[in-house]
């Protein structure tokens, strides 16, 4: 689910997987540009295209007709997954009313539940944390189903990261290192060389306070850029015609409570 299919790496993994003779059976891809060379590679293999996976669109070979609708009895025992996606908010997007997220929600059931009983997984993948609607829709129904689940974390540091299965435990074999470590004491020598230079970075003033991410959105939204991006909020509430109620809200906002000074009155100097 949402695995890469542009870059070296993730492709790598998915060939190495086949080469030991795994059938990747279904795979939702970022990339359509690259489709044909994918399948070209992947000639077994059920490619869906993320942005029409998010838009509940199957792709051209599956006909969606096939899957039979969800019975009461498992949209009541899916209630959860439900009370969950109602809170997300490309569920909002694609939905409208009460009923337009009723049929939605059926829908997607009826269109995964399929899809898996179809394929019969014996490993669904997620190149990260399921948070959209259709994927976190699979990851429920995996784990209804008892399917294994692997998902990849990025830790933050370097490349490393964290195989996990549910994310609500978290990593386990983390929280078992933590406790195993806990009362032990460490120096900066103790850690690989590649960590002792990620950590030396970090320490360092002029390049290393601010993490690369940060600093991204940081030139996002400042100096001309932060212009151009208040700019085109103003030009589209005219259009809106939402220009004096978000004047309004910016002012109640900025004189009364707010994040920044609820974050600021809690913050301290290190």
């Amino acid at each position: 689910m949402s695995w890469d299919n542009v870059r070296p790496a993730f492709i790598k993994a998915a060939l190495e997987l086949q080469n030991r003779g795994y059938e990747i059976l279904y795979w939702v891809v970022w990339n359509k540009n690259e489709l044909v060379n994918n399948k070209m590679q992947f000639k077994r293999t059920q490619f869906h295209w993320h942005d029409e996976a998010v838009h509940l669109i199957p792709p051209p070979e599956i006909d969606e007709s096939e899957f039979a609708p969800p019975g009461e009895d498992l949209i009541e025992r899916l209630y959860e997954i439900e009370s969950v996606l109602v809170t997300m908010k490309q569920f909002y997007k694609l939905s409208g009313s009460m009923l337009a997220k009723k049929h939605l929600f059926h829908r997607l059931i009826q269109y995964w539940y399929g899809v898996i009983n179809k394929f019969k997984p014996e490993i669904v993948f997620f190149s990260g944390y399921p948070h959209t609607v259709f994927d976190y829709t699979v990851y429920c129904l995996a784990k209804f189903l008892k399917i294994k689940v692997i998902m990849f974390v990025y830790s933050g540091i370097t490349d490393r990261y964290l195989l996990i299965s549910d994310f609500k435990e978290g990593s386990v074999a983390l929280r078992e290192e933590y406790l195993r470590n806990q009362d032990k004491q460490f120096k900066a020598e103790d850690l690989s060389p590649d960590l002792q230079k990620f950590y030396k970075w970090h320490l360092d003033n002029q390049t290393g306070e601010i993490p690369p991410e940060i600093k991204k959105s940081l030139k996002k939204l400042s100096g001309v850029n932060k212009l151009f991006l208040k700019f085109r909020v103003i030009i589209k509430s005219f259009y809106d015609l939402s220009f004096f109620k978000k004047l309004v809200g910016y002012i109640a906002k900025e004189i009364g409570p707010n994040m920044k000074k609820e974050y600021e009155a809690l913050q301290a100097v290190p």
